[in-house]
């Protein structure tokens, strides 16, 4: 080969290898769209306060509290907080509604040990119950901010919004948004289960659960 050819094989891998890492356009280097719009989640508080009242909790604030619960089941990341007023309100008013906010979330499937009670100053005589606990949100970057010249293409590279609806739409879909920041704990095994599919196939039966029967028996009864 001669040098002019090296020289020619040289220079086209160093311009190739330039526009593969071209620093001031992120989609040269993207093979897909994850790499460039990544799906993220941040922690954020969810909070409901619940104004005292003598007579209990009101319709309203039990049906709020109870999708709080719901909530919580199932995105919440810690413990809730359950902060009752001291200072302004009247005391033994917080502590009734702290104690009737607990004891409806316990009805609702939150475990006691996972409720921490609190208080916190404040001057306010109308200062609320403050319930609240922290969980993740998905975080999707906006789409279509800029545009790049789309009939552009003598570089062949894509377009800097290339990925960024499908990831905001998968952010959108995704019903556990904790699952992006970290993966789930797994459930402990069955063992009793184990041990009984291991047993039927050491004995060379089917290992498969039995299927339920849908077989009907009709009964006829005839007059005379």
């Amino acid at each position: 080969m001669s040098l002019n050819r090296i020289l020619a094989a040289a220079l086209l891998c160093a311009s190739l290898a330039a526009c593969a890492s071209d620093p001031k356009n992120p989609a040269r280097t993207a093979t897909n769209p994850a790499e460039l719009y990544p799906l993220k989640a941040a922690l954020t508080p969810d909070r409901v306060a619940l104004a005292l009242h003598p007579d209990g909790l009101s319709p309203a604030q039990v049906q709020a509290l109870s999708a709080f619960a719901d909530r919580w089941r199932q995105d919440g990341e810690d413990m809730i907080r359950l902060a009752a007023p001291r200072g302004g309100a009247d005391v033994a008013l917080a502590m009734r509604g702290q104690a009737e906010a607990m004891s409806l979330l316990v009805r609702h499937g939150v475990p006691a040990a996972s409720i921490q009670l609190a208080l916190y100053e404040t001057a306010d005589p109308k200062a609320p119950l403050l319930v609240s606990f922290t969980r993740y949100e998905t975080k999707a970057t906006a789409c279509g901010q800029t545009w790049d010249a789309l009939t552009n293409t003598e570089d062949n590279n894509v377009q800097s919004n290339y990925g960024c609806a499908v990831s905001a739409n998968m952010a959108a879909q995704i019903a556990h948004p904790a699952d992006i920041a970290h993966p789930r704990a797994e459930d402990a095994s069955d063992a009793e289960r184990r041990e009984v599919v291991l047993g039927k196939y050491a004995q060379g039966k089917p290992t498969g659960a039995e299927p339920e029967s849908t077989t009907s028996t009709l009964s006829m009864k005839s007059d005379h």
